[in-house]
């Protein structure tokens, strides 16, 4: 869950492909690239991981995609729900999972 006006931290989470298919570098040259629509966001140089301030309560529909030397996926996207600002909770951020081949 999100809090509107506070800063909540987003992961992207998913299963690594074969050592194999990425030349045995697990890094592999992956990037994420983020649609996050009527909020702030904050990025930092490791791509999997923004911080997002909504503008406003409801619902905030996230989207993410991958892509590397070969392709990128098709965004991927997850509903979040954006609470009122609370002082003693600060928000539990959430995990996307992008799927796709690249």
């Amino acid at each position: 869950e999100f809090y509107a006006n506070q800063w909540t931290k987003l992961k992207v989470v998913h299963p690594v492909p074969p050592l194999e298919l990425m030349g045995n570098d697990p890094t592999y040259g992956l990037s994420y690239q983020w649609l996050v629509p009527n909020s702030q966001i904050r990025t930092f140089t490791d791509t999997s991981t923004i911080d997002v301030n909504p503008y406003n309560t409801g619902q905030l529909n996230i989207g993410v995609k991958m892509q590397n030397q070969c392709g990128c996926t098709n965004y991927q996207y997850q509903l979040f729900n954006v609470s009122s600002s609370s002082t003693t909770n600060p928000g539990g951020g959430g995990i996307l999972t992008p799927i796709g081949k690249m």
